[in-house]
């Protein structure tokens, strides 16, 4: 399967179908010392979708006392996907899984996920890899 498409073999003849299915949409590395957004995922042409999961994993981590506080989502806010959470990973190797909130968009088009930083972490460096799971159709 890629994008979506499955190929397979019908009455000996070649056949492709879209299909949705949950994946691991997109990821991005996070500077959880540092305020603000970043972009996650970004909707192709022609397809909607739905954020199921957002699974922050610390890849680095040195002399962090608190994790930052991070929201993902659509808007302004970047908070409609999922809320703002204090991500407690203080050691590298370690990852939490991140629920959407009741009423999480249906995303368009061209629709631009981002991660937002609205606390950063307390310490000396952070780096989270951000991996966003969910399907599109």
């Amino acid at each position: 399967m890629v994008d979506g498409t499955v190929q397979s073999r019908v009455a000996g003849r070649a056949h492709a179908e879209q299909v949705s299915a949950l994946v691991r949409l997109a990821f991005a590395t996070v500077n959880a010392k540092v305020t603000g957004p970043t972009l996650l995922y970004t909707v192709p042409a022609g397809r909607s979708g739905v954020v199921t999961h957002v699974v922050p994993r610390c890849d680095a981590a040195d002399a962090i006392v608190t994790g930052p506080t991070l929201g993902v989502g659509t808007n302004g806010g970047h908070d409609d996907i999922v809320a703002p959470t204090v991500v407690a990973l203080t050691v590298a190797g370690t990852h939490v899984v991140l629920t959407p909130v009741s009423g999480a968009p249906v995303l368009s088009a061209g629709a631009q996920v981002y991660c937002g930083v609205d606390v950063a972490a307390v310490g000396t460096s952070q780096s989270l890899i951000l991996d966003v799971f969910g399907y599109t159709y």
